[in-house]
């Protein structure tokens, strides 16, 4: 199987507002905020969506 394109995918952190600031001030990306307090990172047509939770070690 060989991939095409990507049109997004989902990143669990441990938390968002420290992701966004990261993505937001260091890599320009911009913040898409949806209903539900759902959040995405956007670079060109592509999109991170975020997801906070607990992270295993």
């Amino acid at each position: 199987m060989k991939i095409s394109s990507l049109d997004h995918f989902v990143l669990t952190v441990k938390n968002i507002e420290k992701t966004i600031k990261f993505y937001e001030s260091i890599l320009g990306m911009d913040v898409i905020r949806f209903a539900d307090n759902r959040v995405a990172l956007k670079f060109g047509a592509k999109k991170i969506n975020l997801h906070e939770g607990v992270l295993n070690n």
